[in-house]
Formats: C-alpha cells, sequence, structure tokens
C-alpha cells in the first residue's frame, strides 16, 4: 500500500470510529457536529470597561468604545449613560446604527440612581428617573438594565470609596432612644406651647411616642416626627372644642385615629 493510500485509509477510518461509537465519550449523535454548529457563548464588554472613569467622558467617547469592541472582536456592548453625550432620540438612534453596522449587539444599559436617601420625596425622584431610563433603554433596543442602588455619600471620592474596599459610614442620625428623648424634652412641649394645650389635658407617653417613630415616620432626623406629633395635637384641640372624650395619655386606638393606618412595618426596609 503506497504512502498516499495509506494515509487516505486512515483518515477514512478515524472519521469512521466515532460514527460508529468506538471512541468513549463520544455519541453518534456528537460526532456528526461539526465545529461551525457548536454554539458558543456570547462576550460582551462594557463601555466603562474603555472609560474607567479615568479623565473627562469626553476623551473616552461611546463611539470610540464601540469601535474598540467590536475591532477587539466582542459580541456586545454594554452602555454606561452617564458616559453618552445626550439623551436625545436622534443621537440615542445614531449609537444604535453605529454597533449595528459594527457587528455588535447592544446588550445592557448601566445606569445610576440612589434608594437609600432618607427623604422620601428625594427616593421617588431616584424612582421616576429610573422609569425614564427603563423608556431609554427601550429606544435603543437594549434587554436589560444594570441598576446601581447608590451610596450613602458619606465619602466624597469614588477612589476613596474604592480604597475603603468599598464600605461607606451610614448617615448620620438619631438612634430611636434619642428621637424618644428629643420628643419628650423639645417636641411635645413646643406643641403643647403652640396649639395651647395644657399638660392635665394631653400627653404622649414613651410608649406610644415610639410607635409613631416606627410606624409613621422614617427618617435620620426629627423633622417628620416633628410634624406627625403636631398633627395629633391639632386634632387633640378640635376634639377639646367639641368637648369630646380625650385619653391622657393617648393609647394606641387612639393614634390610629388621629393618624391614620400605619405607614410602615418596623423592621422592614421601604
Amino acid at each position: 500500500m503506497t504512502k498516499h493510500n495509506r494515509r487516505s485509509f486512515l483518515k477514512k477510518s478515524l472519521l469512521a470510529l466515532p460514527a460508529a461509537g468506538l471512541i468513549p465519550g463520544l455519541t453518534k449523535g456528537e460526532a456528526k457536529q461539526s465545529p461551525s454548529s457548536v454554539r458558543r457563548n456570547p462576550i460582551g464588554v462594557s463601555t466603562y470597561s474603555f472609560w474607567r472613569f479615568d479623565g473627562p467622558k469626553e476623551e473616552t467617547p461611546i463611539e470610540y468604545c464601540i469601535d474598540q469592541a467590536a475591532a477587539m472582536g466582542f459580541d456586545g456592548i454594554e452602555l454606561l449613560l452617564i458616559q453618552m453625550e445626550s439623551e436625545e432620540n436622534s443621537y440615542l438612534q445614531k449609537l444604535k446604527q453605529q454597533a449595528f453596522h459594527a457587528g455588535l449587539d447592544l446588550m445592557g444599559f448601566s445606569t445610576h440612581q440612589g434608594f437609600v436617601y432618607p427623604d422620601k420625596e428625594k427616593r421617588q425622584e431616584e424612582i421616576e428617573k429610573t422609569i425614564h431610563q427603563i423608556e431609554l433603554a427601550y429606544k435603543l433596543g437594549i434587554p436589560t438594565m444594570r441598576l446601581n442602588t447608590g451610596r450613602w455619600g458619606t465619602i466624597d471620592s469614588f477612589d476613596e470609596l474604592m480604597a475603603n474596599n468599598g464600605i461607606e459610614p451610614v448617615l448620620e442620625g438619631y438612634t430611636e432612644d434619642e428621637k424618644v428623648n428629643i420628643s419628650q424634652k423639645y417636641l411635645i412641649p413646643n406643641q403643647s406651647k403652640n396649639n395651647g394645650l395644657k399638660k392635665e389635658e394631653w400627653n404622649i407617653d414613651e410608649n406610644i411616642n415610639r410607635k409613631i417613630i416606627r410606624h409613621y415616620t422614617r427618617e435620620s432626623g426629627v423633622r417628620n416626627l416633628e410634624r406627625e406629633i403636631s398633627k395629633v395635637a391639632r386634632k387633640l384641640v378640635k376634639r377639646i372644642d367639641n368637648n369630646e372624650k380625650v385619653n391622657n395619655p393617648i393609647n394606641e386606638k387612639d393614634l390610629k385615629n388621629l393618624l391614620g393606618v400605619q405607614k410602615f412595618n418596623y423592621g422592614e426596609i421601604e
């Protein structure tokens, strides 16, 4: 047998072995698969990986990141919102078109918001901002979003935060015991004076005070706590003027009638 014929014979024999199931670990179905038919996992990259918050974002535009990702052979790219120069639809469509021609999927949208603010109104603003960002993702045809839940803001520099292993001191504020003490010494007496209530006409004891703090306020300070105590005082003045019975001190049932249903479940994250 010539060298050429021997090589052809071996080649044909080796191809036949997997199909016959004679090579351990390979089934007939697996043997028939060609490398081109094996599904691989697409790999993407974020525009943040090119910028890394190093210098002004204008020095590392999104357009540059898309070109670099395509040149490196990535399959998709995640856009970082704060790196984008505009939210106008014309700009969004331009990015979408560039990624398409570069052969890249717009796979993700990385956004920034904060949901740990003590101020409820500020948190609501962040929720509305997030809804707007979802709409931007929809215009870009991006199927997934990465949300950043926020920071306490007690460390100013991002580099300092990273140097501290991402650990940030919580917001300074009053403990529950401190709030009770402030209420008993200042807030309740102030509301007595502001509403013309005598000491023998009303009182909020420590137990009810804590229930107001736990179930009707959620803040680091005492502004909302003072507002709720003021609401109690004003409603009691009306009851007294109408010759209605007023318990002194007020009890849990009174509290529910005066302030309505509980706003918060103590111990649960809002």
